[in-house]
């Protein structure tokens, strides 16, 4: 390879990192204007036991919603529903709905963008034996650039999808799947209460600097991986590590 080569790659793979982890749950978006779906309106962490266990909530569907051009990659949803089937229990069932919707019409989006786009276009809520997740890829970016996703409400996040796809461009498919799946994984986990925000700590991992995010920089829920990344030289996808396992499982309700 040559030098030049070597720095493309090297550059690639910091763009990677950089976006692929940040995430800022301090942006709380204003209450809605109308009561549907009221379960659904609260704030990140507040449904992890719900989503957890069976308690209350015995099925799990994940909402995808995503603007023209943006519907991400099906190896993508595949990993996220094996995300939520490895550390939710939900005996009737974990199902994905995809559904192409239209433009958020702005370059740049706020969480307040999000949520009111969410409130015209969201279909399924909780309800019954039903838990529901909504996700709407979008094809604008943050307000603050380097942020691939959001997790905004108790069941909602955005993925910052039109980023993803330009930072992933010639970088081949199998990089824009890991980003795809390390934002929507790590904004899951959020919704899942990690770290500290509705699911308890077993042992304490928080990191003391980045409220909500783990010590542990092997982790997924580690604030900002980027020096791990470029250190792995086949840019794999972190996992949850023991901690933070531990956390989930203890509310899971079944071995």
């Amino acid at each position: 390879m040559t030098l030049a080569g070597f720095m493309k790659k090297i550059s690639t793979i910091c763009i990677f990192c950089i976006i692929f982890f940040s995430c800022d749950n301090s942006l709380t978006p204003a209450k809605p204007i109308i009561n549907k779906g009221i379960a659904d309106k609260r704030d990140v962490g507040q449904s992890a036991h719900d989503l957890l266990s069976a308690v209350k909530y015995t099925r799990l569907n994940i909402e995808i919603q995503f603007a023209p051009g943006m519907r991400p990659h099906d190896h993508s949803v595949n990993n996220l529903v094996s995300f939520f089937k490895n550390y939710v229990y939900k005996p009737a069932g974990v199902t994905v709905t995809l559904k192409q919707v239209g433009s958020i019409a702005k370059a740049k989006i706020t969480t307040q963008d999000a949520d009111s786009f969410a409130l015209k276009n969201r279909i399924l809520y909780t309800e019954g034996n039903l838990v529901s997740l909504y996700i709407y890829f979008a094809d604008a970016a943050s307000t603050r650039f380097w942020i691939g996703g959001i997790a905004y409400r108790n069941t909602a996040m955005v993925v910052f999808e039109k980023t993803i796809q330009e930072n992933t461009k010639g970088a081949g498919e199998a990089d824009r799947i890991k980003m795809e799946t390390g934002v929507v994984e790590h904004e899951a986990a959020h919704l899942l209460g990690l770290v500290n925000n509705g699911t308890a700590m077993q042992i304490p991992h928080e990191d003391p600097s980045h409220k909500f995010h783990c010590s542990n920089r092997n982790c997924l829920m580690y604030y900002a991986i980027e020096a791990g990344m470029v250190r792995n030289p086949d840019n794999s996808l972190p996992l949850l590590d023991a901690n933070c396992m531990r956390d989930l499982k203890a509310y899971k309700g079944v071995e």
